[in-house]
């Protein structure tokens, strides 16, 4: 405003800009504090929304100790119901498909299996139901389709398993050859965290057993 010769035409210069500019400038400075609150009303949001599902879920593992069975049900539906971007949802669909399974309410435990495919965002838990659900497609005869739920994966720390149900369900489908080879590549993924050697190694022997 140097270029204006009195006061009263730099009040002038900045009243026009002011007509011009200050409703957009206010806006912005509006905009911008909603934002900032809106976020941190966001984010104290859901760390209000997981704490509240980790008490549910502390609650629901004291009633497993404690066998109330009712109890554990109902909570682990409300997790998954009213939870569903926090991790005790999975953790609650898993539990509720073995519930399922003990009561012999397979297609029950299929959709809790299938909820968790659908929803989770871990690898190790879609890689755990995956392996349950081609399982119990096993068990009800429906072998292609447990087969086809397993094929071209990258199953990283989990070959292992996945190569022992591969040879379980060939077999089943009577292809002892190419059972025998994925339960030879179910031993050499194998490594002392995951487990029992000797199961697979059984299978391999009771097939060769079988072969002669």
């Amino acid at each position: 405003m140097e270029g204006y010769r009195t006061d009263e035409e730099q009040v002038e210069h900045f009243k026009k800009w002011w007509d011009e500019n200050g409703k957009s400038i206010v806006g912005g400075i509006v905009i911008g504090l909603i934002a900032i609150f809106g976020w941190r009303g966001w984010q104290e949001h859901l760390a209000t929304h997981a704490e509240d599902a980790s008490d549910l879920y502390e609650q629901m593992a004291a009633d497993i100790l404690q066998k109330k069975n009712k109890d554990i049900g109902a909570i682990a539906n409300q997790l998954v119901r009213d939870y569903k971007s926090t991790p005790y949802s999975t953790f609650s669909s898993l539990l509720l498909a073995r519930e399922a399974v003990e009561k012999d309410d397979i297609d029950a435990a299929k959709k809790h299996l299938r909820w968790v495919l659908d929803n989770t965002d871990s690898d190790e838990f879609r890689h755990l139901a995956r392996l349950r659900l081609s399982r119990l497609l096993l068990t009800e005869g429906d072998k292609d389709a447990a087969l086809s739920l397993i094929e071209n994966l990258n199953a990283g720390q989990f070959s292992a398993s996945y190569y022992e149900l591969r040879g379980d369900i060939l077999i089943q489908r009577g292809d002892s050859k190419a059972a025998q080879d994925a339960y030879t590549q179910a031993l050499a993924n194998q490594n002392s965290i995951q487990g029992n050697q000797s199961v697979v190694q059984m299978k391999l022997d009771d097939l060769g057993a079988r072969q002669l």
